[in-house]
This record gives structure tokens, sequence and C-alpha cells, in this order.
């Protein structure tokens, strides 16, 4: 009888632990970037005052329980309105036939997103590495993360990051792009804004 007792109250314990392990996965689970709900989004500056905004209809990457995260950009998603500078975009500038993706990575450190209450905001600047062209540099990022009410996290731009062509080696293509189009210059400093909606995967 005793053995009974002790065998049905290990069974109880047993599988109390393996459900408490069960939610803690689950809530602690994968972020996974929602492509059809996310943007990232670029500023082009040509004869010294025209900017225009330009996008990428391709993005990917997850923020991982432990807090490290990735962004993948397809280059050859480049979407700036006009096919042919599209075009001359992939093939002068990001030479996709080489490179056809740039990349940010970092980690949220002592920062636990699935603690956020829905409407609670966290603002934070956070160190990454962008690797883009062949080159790799260190850049910081300034962002806000939002829990929204069906559950998704959004996380968008408090201050446009800038990205300096030359530290990629995209001098020459920006001098491609301005010779083709038969502009006077644009710019090097380039402004980029992301809006990304993550779900738990």
């Amino acid at each position: 009888m005793k053995y009974s007792i002790l065998k049905h109250t290990l069974f109880k314990k047993g599988l109390a632990a393996a459900l408490l392990c069960f939610a803690s996965s689950f809530s602690y689970a994968d972020w996974q970037i929602n492509n059809s709900l996310s943007a990232l989004t670029f500023i082009s500056i040509k004869k010294g005052s025209v900017a225009e905004t330009h996008h990428f209809n391709a993005l990917s990457g997850q923020l991982k329980k432990d807090g490290s995260f990735n962004l993948v950009i397809d280059l050859n998603s480049v979407d700036t309105g006009i096919d042919i500078r599209d075009q001359r975009m992939r093939e002068s500038l990001f030479e996709v036939k080489q490179y056809q993706t740039a990349k940010a990575t970092g980690k949220l450190s002592d920062i636990n997103v699935d603690k956020l209450k829905v409407g609670e905001q966290l603002e934070l600047e956070l160190p990454l590495t962008l690797q883009l062209h062949g080159k790799t540099q260190s850049l910081s990022a300034k962002l806000a993360v939002q829990k929204q009410q069906d559950g998704k996290l959004r996380v968008i731009s408090r201050e446009s990051l800038i990205v300096n062509a030359a530290d990629f080696d995209l001098s020459s293509g920006i001098q491609k792009l301005t010779e083709l189009a038969g502009l006077s210059s644009i710019a090097l400093a380039v402004p980029v804004n992301v809006d990304l909606v993550l779900q738990k995967k």
C-alpha cells in the first residue's frame, strides 16, 4: 500500500515537472520575423537634397530565447518603384551574383521580451554586427520593442541607423549608379529604418 502511494506521488511529481518544462519551453520559444507584416526602408539622397525612400520585399530572421537575433535581407528583393533602377542596384551596387544577402546579428543582454505586457514598450540601444557586400562592421541601433494585443512583438527604429556605403566597399557602386542615372551625386550616407513584426514559432 505504501509502495503504491509512493509510486503515485512520484508519478504526479514527475508529471508536474514535465508539464512545467513544457510550459517553460513554450513561453520562451523563439520569435520569428513575419515578412508580410515587416518592413526595412532606406533613403537615398541625390543631387545634394533630393531624398527617396526604398525598401526590401524579403526579410527573414529570428529572436532566440537566449536573446540572440539575426535579420537576413534578400538584396535581390530591393524595390525602389522603378524597375530599371532596381536592376542597376542589384547588378552594379549590391552585386547580387556574389553577395545575395545582408545580415544583421546581435544579442539582447539581460532583456527578456517574453515578460513584456501587452502595450508595454521597451526602448533600447542595441549593438549589432552588419555583414554587407563582403564586409563586416559594428553599429548601434536605437529601437523600441512593444508587445501587441495579438501577442506579436513589434520592433521599430527610434532613430535612423546611418550606414556609410564606403564602410562596405560600395563607393564604386554608388559612383556607377550616379553615372548611369546621369546625376551629379548620390550620398554615401544612407539612413535605414526597420518596422519588424515577430511571432512565436
